[in-house]
């Protein structure tokens, strides 16, 4: 028999506190971090039987709820990326690039403010996310500047955006800054953030016409 490392009976409180991946899940989703514990427990394996323990009504509700919570593979995804950064906070391998578009398709917009804050530098891919984040949050109406700069850094990435041109089926296995190969890898990981913000994708291509006129 094994037992799980998330606190046991009495220690739901600090689900939250000492698994902030839980929390973060749980916004997303619109529920709470013990729920996500739970739902989490039921995914990995029909033989994990977790026992909540619970001393209000509502705690009860809430439990019996993450039956019906579906973890989709984003969530283990992001948590994978989250703990490889842990592991490797100088990051020579780009994870930082992947989770900060997983972050955005999922709507985790906090998050990512956060991991943007910490990995604060000018690449394409980090400006670009900048730039949707501070869309979304504004609605547009402040973050000329931050899609500009972007641009500046890679200026074919709108093509693939905004599919003028299209993204190949095999990705380059390397690129330099600024390059086109940098523009088919950041595209082809942010299309999908990109295509779910509300007029987003006209706002880029507006920008880019200024800026090329």
């Amino acid at each position: 028999m094994r037992t799980s490392r998330l606190p046991g009976p009495g220690g739901a409180a600090e689900v939250g506190r000492r698994f902030g991946v839980l929390t973060e899940v749980g916004h997303a989703h619109g529920v709470s971090p013990q729920q996500v514990a739970l739902a989490w427990e039921l995914a990995r394996s029909e033989n994990v039987i977790p026992v909540p323990g619970a001393s209000r009504p509502e705690s009860v509700t809430d439990s019996t709820a993450a039956v019906h919570l579906q973890l989709g593979d984003e969530d283990a995804a992001i948590s994978h990326y989250r703990d490889l950064l842990k592991l490797n906070p100088n990051d020579n391998q780009g994870i930082r690039y992947i989770l900060i578009n997983c972050l955005l398709t999922e709507g985790m917009e906090e998050p990512a403010a956060s991991l943007l804050s910490e990995y604060n530098e000018p690449s394409c891919f980090m400006l670009y996310s900048k730039a949707l984040l501070l869309f979304r949050k504004s609605g547009g109406t402040t973050t000329d500047d931050c899609l500009e700069q972007a641009i500046e850094s890679n200026s074919n990435a709108p093509l693939y955006l905004l599919k003028q041109k299209h993204i190949p089926w095999l990705l380059p296995s390397s690129y330099s800054w600024g390059s086109e190969e940098e523009a088919v890898i950041y595209a082809d990981m942010a299309c999908e953030a990109w295509e779910n913000t509300h007029v987003a994708l006209a706002w880029l291509a507006a920008e880019f016409e200024k800026i090329n006129t």
